[in-house]
């Protein structure tokens, strides 16, 4: 089998080993020969060409074939090819890569990555590269001493690489009836190339939730075994991000589904907490002040898969609390998706509820029930008030109040702090911890050089204060309103449409009858 090797010249002014490679998934080479230069990423130029039988090559030509794959690759189109890579956090691919390139270039690409990609990418390394003779992890160490945080993979079944290399055949394939193996070629039809991709991410899937299942119970906010989980989470989870067989994380077992967005969220604790203390961060991100608790939980949330567009009726939860409890509860969202199961647009609960995939939210209680939450708003003089007199019952709260035992909070999830003014919610942060007497959350807008802070004290859900309105002598009560769970379908790519619901399928251009 074909490898990439690290060039071992340190001052090599490009790569070699990756000569010839077109980057992985490259849109500019479509159907069968697409699927070769896809290939050639996992197994390499020479056993791909090996692979070649007379029906591959009649149907792609084989001068065509031959020239594309001796073809020397460009260093800046080596660097692109990586770059594209990194934003799509396909791991694997960033890994084999990196390791085509100069020691010089490894440490520099890799004093461009995060401290927590870093580790993603020493993670893939380990199995994406087991008995290579040389690789980027002790390279990237000179950049990073903590890049062994993701731990040895041992944990991880070692057929992990064999699925990504099945993926990637069975993708490369489409369109010609055949799939390319290590020995040839071997006929396939489209339906059951569809049924082995499906059965590749149920078991990447079943690979995550028990990975997941290591983590302990009320973990703290720093646990190592999370850490290790979290890393080895992120190369898997890639794999099934970066799937051409949609959606990305259906499971028939719902408890394993639910896993997995577990394992997501995780991503997002990881993403939050690195910004802590980051100097520049607003700019950075491309936040506005104005937006800026929100908008922060927003970003490392897309971030990590979360629709980043406003297709999934997530139209400006970064802006407003309010909006973000009408998404968490379904409230005034005239928002529909298309089923491609079914071949019909659905409304976004009706499918979330389809999946076992409805979105959570509870609304924490106060010790003198619901009342208190709703009686200072309806005596209030504040003009700023006054759109929130019925907003209890006109929003069915009451449906989302005090429903302890419905989930318990872990990391990744939106936790709504009434901070100041009414007993309002007013400031959006994300959990960092798990369990119910022991949250610990991170958000921005919290002052400091950045305005990300973490809580450096635990939130004991059972003993939240009673929601207050501050007057003179009385201090404002700091406590948590309110905590919600994105879908997994949140993080899954999807046609979603508002308004009136539609009549027509996904680009059609006339009516369906």
């Amino acid at each position: 089998m074909e490898r990439a090797r690290r060039h071992p010249n340190p001052n090599a002014h490009r790569s070699t080993e990756l000569v010839g490679r077109k980057p992985v998934g490259d849109s500019s080479t479509s159907g069968a020969a697409g699927g070769l230069m896809r290939l050639q990423g996992v197994v390499g130029n020479r056993a791909v060409a090996r692979m070649l039988t007379p029906t591959v090559q009649r149907l792609t030509g084989n001068r065509a074939v031959v020239a594309s794959l001796q073809r020397e690759a460009t260093r800046d189109e080596l660097l692109t090819a990586y770059r594209e890579a990194v934003k799509r956090k396909d791991w694997g691919t960033v890994a084999i890569r990196l390791n085509g390139f100069s020691e010089g270039d490894i440490i520099t690409l890799s004093n461009e990555l995060s401290h927590s990609e870093r580790v993603n990418v020493a993670v893939a390394a380990r199995i994406y590269m087991a008995g290579w003779p040389d690789y980027i992890v002790p390279i990237m160490k000179k950049v990073d001493a903590a890049v062994d945080a993701g731990g040895d993979v041992k944990t991880l079944p070692n057929e992990v690489p064999a699925l990504r290399q099945r993926r990637l055949a069975l993708e490369g394939g489409q369109g010609t009836g055949h799939v390319q193996t290590a020995d040839g070629t071997a006929a396939i039809s489209d339906a059951d190339r569809v049924k082995e991709l499906v059965a590749v991410r149920h078991r990447l899937m079943e690979i995550v939730a028990r990975l997941h299942d290591r983590i302990p119970a009320n973990a703290s906010v720093d646990d190592a075994t999370e850490a290790e989980v979290g890393a080895q989470e992120a190369v898997v989870l890639a794999e099934l991000r970066n799937a051409k067989t949609k959606p990305e994380f259906d499971h028939p077992d719902r408890t394993i589904q639910d896993k997995v967005l577990a394992a997501l969220q995780l991503q997002v604790k990881r993403a939050a907490r690195e910004s802590v203390g980051e100097a520049g961060a607003r700019a950075k991100w491309g936040i506005d002040p104005g937006d800026w608790c929100g908008e922060f939980a927003y970003k490392k949330a897309t971030s990590v898969g979360l629709d980043p567009t406003a297709k999934s009726g997530a139209v400006s939860f970064h802006q407003h609390v309010d909006q973000l409890e009408r998404i968490f509860t379904y409230q005034d969202e005239p928002t529909w998706i298309w089923d491609e199961a079914s071949s019909e647009w659905k409304s976004l609960r009706e499918f979330h509820d389809s999946r076992g995939a409805l979105r959570k939210y509870w609304i924490l209680p106060a010790p003198g029930g619901s009342a208190q939450l709703i009686d200072p708003i309806k005596a209030s003089t504040d003009p700023k008030a006054a759109p929130y007199k019925t907003w209890f019952v006109d929003h069915h709260l009451e449906e989302y109040y005090d429903v302890r035992g419905a989930f318990t909070p872990r990391p990744g999830d939106i936790v709504l702090k009434d901070n100041h003014g009414n007993v309002r919610p007013d400031h959006i942060t994300t959990a960092i911890t798990s369990g119910t007497d022991h949250l610990r959350t991170v958000g921005g807008n919290e002052g400091g050089t950045s305005g990300v802070k973490e809580s450096t004290s635990d939130y004991n859900l059972g003993a939240n204060p009673a929601p207050n309105v501050p007057t003179s002598g009385v201090t404002k009560a700091e406590r948590i309103y309110a905590i919600g769970r994105w879908s997994i379908i949140d993080f899954e790519t999807h046609i979603y449409k508002h308004g009136a619901k539609p009549k027509d399928a996904p680009g059609s251009t006339s009516p369906k009858k």
